[in-house]
């Protein structure tokens, strides 16, 4: 009996590369997320212990320039905060376009392995028809003589 062999076999292939390409862009860009996340988190962690450090200070007595002085990186780290939330939500946004494009590479993968099985279940069932006839051929062989 012949063996199976799916005509398509490489369009299946190409199929699962593509989605694992998709899969390693998707995973690089939720990396890059958390990390600039993580930059937001500290960037807020350091202005509250600014914050933190401005409250004391007044309380024990500051100069005016060292006021202006913190004054002055409080306005920077609130920009770079607003830069940072820019930085992820775009970030965001690529990520929600990859995990689009994963999930449509993965119902294309399936649609190719779905038509490959039914093309196997058909060989099968032919298969098995063309044994039964040659049982069948063997049978009426037999009796005739």
């Amino acid at each position: 009996m012949k063996k199976f062999q799916f005509h398509l076999q490489k369009v299946i292939d190409i199929k699962e590369k593509n989605r694992e390409l998709v899969e390693w862009s998707y995973t690089k860009i939720l990396n890059d997320l958390q990390k600039e996340e993580k930059k937001l988190a500290d960037l807020f962690s350091d202005k509250q212990q600014i914050e933190k450090q401005l409250s004391d200070e007044q309380k024990k007595g500051i100069t005016i320039i060292k006021l202006q002085q913190v004054y002055d990186y409080l306005a920077f780290l609130r920009s770079q905060i607003n830069q940072q939330k820019e930085m992820i939500k775009k970030q965001e946004h690529q990520l929600q376009e990859k995990k689009d494009e994963l999930k449509e590479a993965k119902i294309e993968e399936k649609i190719w392995h779905h038509y490959k099985d039914k093309r196997l279940q058909e060989y099968l069932l032919e298969s098995k028809r063309d044994e039964q006839k040659q049982i069948d051929e063997l049978a009426t062989y037999r009796s005739y003589y």
